[in-house]
């Protein structure tokens, strides 16, 4: 047992190379009848990163360009943008290129829309999907890269569901959209070992 416990205590010193951190399980709601402005703080470091405006008829984005996201700019002179539903495996970085743009939601650029709705109809690309949301957000003044998974469950009722994200701790370095840590072959190796061990000396 005393060997066992040692190997648990040298696997918990063992440093990783995954450089993702990944969060899931946030389930965060993103509805609300009257206007509410909810602050989100990827890093967890206490400072804001995102804010989701919601209400009756729109779900949205606003900040104050501190953070940038994966959205299509309106066209001069309308101001603000649609926010681009991302499938898997699209590379987040400064240069993303194949047709998709950073925008920093503001008072100045506008808001970045998920889907607003009237009596009219809707607009916006977030109705009866789950998709990733990328976005380009500072710790401590250095550029980091991630992804948001939104669930956005109805077709006519702006709002959704955070789900989960992952977002790469090394500075400047990119990251592809529903990416996760890969597991530390290491550690992994030790426990089995641990379990091996503990299995033996029960027989």
């Amino acid at each position: 047992m005393k060997l066992l416990l040692g190997l648990f205590c040298f696997s918990g010193t063992l440093s990783s190379d995954a450089a993702i951190v990944y969060r899931d399980e946030i389930d965060l709601t993103l509805f609300s009848l009257l206007q509410q402005d909810i602050g989100f703080d990827i890093d967890d470091n206490g400072v804001d990163d995102l804010t989701f405006r919601v209400r009756g008829g729109d779900f949205n984005i606003i900040g104050t360009a501190t953070s940038r996201i994966i959205a299509t700019p309106a066209i001069f002179p309308d101001i603000g943008a649609d926010v681009t539903p991302l499938n898997g495996e699209i590379e987040l970085e400064n240069n993303v290129g194949n047709d998709l743009f950073w925008y920093a939601p503001s008072l100045l650029n506008g808001s970045a829309n998920f889907l607003s709705c009237r009596d009219i109809g809707c607009l916006g690309e977030w109705r009866e999907t789950t998709a990733f949301l990328g976005v380009e957000f500072s710790i401590e003044e250095n550029t980091h890269y991630g992804w948001l998974e939104i669930e956005a469950p109805f077709g006519s009722i702006p709002g959704g569901y955070l789900r989960r994200l992952a977002y790469e701790d090394e500075a400047n370095k990119s990251i592809l959209t529903g990416s996760i840590p890969e597991p530390n072959l290491t550690m992994m190796a030790i426990l089995g070992m641990a379990t091996g061990l503990f299995k033996r000396r029960r027989i």
